[in-house]
C-alpha cells in the first residue's frame, strides 16, 4: 500500500514534472493560498530565487517554506494550478 506521500508523488510523476506547480513570492506577502498540496517554492523570481524545493502538505492544511518563510495555505476552492495572489504562479522562461 502506498503512503499518501508516495501516492501523490506517483500521480505527479505520471503527469510529468511540469505538472508540479512552481510558486514565487515576488509580492512579498506572508501567505499564499494554493490549490495544490504539493508544489515547488522558488522564493523570488530568478535571479533572486532560493533553491527550488519540493513542499508537500500531506494531511496538513498549511506549510511554511524553510528558505523564504512564505506560508502556503491549501484552498479547496482553487484548482491545483491556481494560487492567490495569481502572480504567485511562476512560469519558467524556456
Amino acid at each position: 500500500m502506498l503512503s499518501l506521500f508516495d501516492a501523490g508523488r506517483q500521480n505527479l510523476y505520471a503527469g510529468g514534472m511540469d505538472a508540479i506547480p512552481h510558486l514565487t513570492n515576488d509580492a512579498g506577502v506572508s501567505e499564499i493560498r494554493v490549490g495544490a498540496k504539493a508544489f515547488k517554492c522558488v522564493g523570488a523570481s530568478p535571479p533572486l530565487d532560493h533553491p527550488h524545493i519540493y513542499l508537500e502538505m500531506g494531511a496538513a492544511e498549511a506549510i511554511t517554506c524553510p528558505y523564504c518563510g512564505t506560508r502556503y495555505l491549501h484552498d479547496k476552492a482553487l484548482s491545483a494550478a491556481s494560487a492567490r495572489p495569481a502572480s504567485a504562479i511562476y512560469q519558467e522562461k524556456r
